[in-house]
């Protein structure tokens, strides 16, 4: 099942959020999560929709 990364809002760098995705459509929005394993700050989950696809996750576009 795949996890959601957060980006730490102080250093920056990409963590696990603790948020698996399950089923093939999720929408995320406002979510944080921390504290970053590098600082301790806390970090952000990309809003958006997401697809499950071979065990990971991509973010689903909106076509014009």
């Amino acid at each position: 099942m795949p996890m959601m990364s957060a980006i730490c809002d102080n250093c920056k760098s990409s963590f696990p959020s603790g948020i698996s995705i399950e089923g093939s459509k999720t929408t995320l929005s406002g979510n944080t999560a921390g504290p970053c394993p590098k600082c301790g700050s806390m970090g952000r989950i990309i809003d958006g929709t997401f697809d499950f696809i071979d065990n990971s996750t991509a973010k689903r576009v909106k076509k014009e």
